[in-house]
């Protein structure tokens, strides 16, 4: 299950590129390592240049390396502080690790620095998920559907939170 979701996130994520590299062969594998030495030469010369740690955390990630991952995106968003997309990776690899603590404190600072990214919202919302912690799911995706009104799926899911509340009413208007 990991797997496929690791290679969804791949294609809404990284690249296209990345759904091939994750399901075909090691010379995929040894492509990535090439990358990934070409883009720490680059570092090199370009030690303040957070896309290029962003690109070796991606990398990284495709590779399981997942404290490389981190520790280069920690290093992309430290940079840029409004690189959203460096801290929704760090906190999706501690979300899919089980590490909730962590991926809550990344979200949380990512919507810090970014109140109208709505994916911060939608992922945090999915941890206050795991804990059954209704009240505070529906006000994040609430927040998420107002950065996102056209993304209709997400109202079943506030639906359902509402329901677990038992607000009844609530959740027949976002089924509706």
């Amino acid at each position: 299950m990991k797997k496929l979701v690791f290679a969804i996130i791949c294609c809404l994520f990284l690249s296209q590129n990345c759904y091939a590299y994750y399901f075909n062969s090691p010379v995929k594998k040894i492509k990535a390592r090439n990358e990934i030495k070409k883009l720490s030469k680059e570092i090199e010369n370009n030690r303040d240049d957070a896309n290029l740690y962003f690109k070796r955390g991606s990398y990284y990630w495709f590779l399981n390396k997942i404290r490389d991952a981190q520790c280069d995106y920690r290093i992309a968003y430290d940079i840029k502080p409004d690189f959203s997309e460096a801290y929704l990776r760090e906190a999706l690899l501690y979300y899919f690790d089980k590490k909730y603590g962590w991926a809550f404190e990344v979200l949380t600072e990512l919507i810090k620095n970014n109140p109208d990214y709505a994916l911060g919202y939608y992922f945090r919302a999915s941890i206050y998920n795991e804990f059954h912690d209704y009240n505070n799911f529906i006000k994040d995706i609430t927040k998420y559907i107002e950065l996102r009104p056209d993304d209709i799926i997400i109202y079943s899911l506030r639906g359902g939170a509402y329901e677990m509340i038992g607000e009844y009413k609530l959740a027949i208007n976002d089924y509706e």
